[in-house]
């Protein structure tokens, strides 16, 4: 019983250091951007200084394990695909995308559909997977700055690609029930992560119109 009870404190702690950490940045997006490295290192360490794209990769690794295995080759599929697809299309076009509160609603949709365990159609999550890495490009494609953006785009795009894979392998060798268990309890922490996210989004939102 201690045990569990300190796996619960764990827990509690990061959702309070995770939360702190989302709800940091002045802008909607805003995510670290480390020039020093060159266009490559800078987008690749760009999508993992973003806590919501983290939360949102892991919460549908949980879900895409409860499903069939034909699912995960699939959304690992998007996520290394479409992220470097609509990088291009924003820097291109220098469009700006608030991309908070859409990433806040799908780390909540996986969260939830991780930690309950539901059985769904492939292209569900197949569907889910592509919006959420389409809005993880979007954001690389406005932080590309004066960085190469060949570079930044390939970069930004191959760690999220990266972080799947492994957290694809390592959930895939977690069978034992009480693992089972942990990985629903992330989930779930992952979705009320989103939760207080999206709160803070619309409340952010909605305190200058009133003082307006």
């Amino acid at each position: 019983m201690s045990s569990i009870c300190k796996v619960q404190q764990s827990l509690k702690l990061l959702v309070v250091l995770a939360t702190v950490l989302c709800l940091w940045p002045t802008g909607a997006g805003a995510h670290m951007v480390w020039a020093g490295g060159g266009a490559f290192w800078g987008g690749f360490l760009h999508p993992l200084t973003s806590l919501d794209e983290i939360c949102f990769l892991v919460a549908l690794s949980i879900w895409s394990t409860f499903n069939e295995p034909s699912v995960r080759v699939w959304t690992l599929c998007a996520i290394a695909v479409v992220p470097g697809v609509a990088a291009v299309v924003l820097w291109w076009s220098g469009r700006e995308l608030s991309t908070v509160p859409i990433m806040a609603a799908l780390m909540i949709v996986a969260g939830l559909g991780g930690a309950a365990r539901f059985k769904v159609q492939g292209v569900i999550l197949l569907a889910i997977a592509a919006i959420g890495a389409w809005f993880m490009g979007s954001e690389t494609g406005q932080a590309v700055g004066s960085l190469s953006p060949g570079g930044f785009i390939i970069g930004a795009s191959l760690s999220p690609a990266m972080l799947s894979l492994y957290l694809l392998g390592g959930l895939e060798r977690l069978r034992s029930e009480w693992q089972s268990i942990a990985c629903r309890a992330v989930a779930s922490w992952i979705a009320a992560i989103g939760i207080m996210m999206l709160t803070f989004e619309l409340v952010r939102h909605r305190v200058p119109m009133q003082l307006h």
